[in-house]
């Protein structure tokens, strides 16, 4: 191991002293650019044949938009936006109606949400109504 490095290291010495006199230019090696430094026109234009210098409407007008998400609808939650609900109110309602309710307000349109007083206990206790919260979650996230 060793020998070996004592080896390379002479090596290495011998052709640094051989190459001093040679004055090797590594000037002008590259003769091309890169690639991607220069395209062409027609490179720089889209499927639609629109060139980058148009304007950006009208280009738009050419764009795919089919690789955008789907819009998200968003009156359905305006309408229930207005209404909110008291932990009294959550009770009534039967684990089904409760749960479908959920997925379609924000949880500040729960008033008392998370107050302590005897209706907050009352839900928070009942264990089916609990369960069927956490099989909704399930079955929304796994959707």
């Amino acid at each position: 191991s060793f020998a070996s490095f004592m080896l390379g290291s002479f090596q290495g010495g011998a052709l640094a002293e051989g190459t001093k006199g040679e004055q090797v230019s590594y000037r002008n090696v590259l003769k091309m650019e890169p690639v991607g430094v220069q395209l062409p026109v027609q490179e720089l234009a889209h499927s639609s044949k629109v060139l980058e210098n148009k304007s950006f409407e009208k280009r738009l007008q050419f764009a795919d938009l089919s690789q955008r998400p789907p819009e998200v609808k968003k009156k359905s939650k305006q309408l229930t936006a207005a209404k909110t609900y008291t932990i009294a109110e959550l009770n009534q309602l039967s684990n089904q109606q409760l749960v479908d309710l959920l997925v379609t307000i924000d949880w500040e349109q729960i008033t008392g949400l998370f107050q302590f007083n005897k209706d907050s206990l009352a839900f928070y206790q009942n264990d089916s109504r609990m369960q069927a919260i956490i099989d909704k979650l399930k079955q929304q996230g796994q959707a």
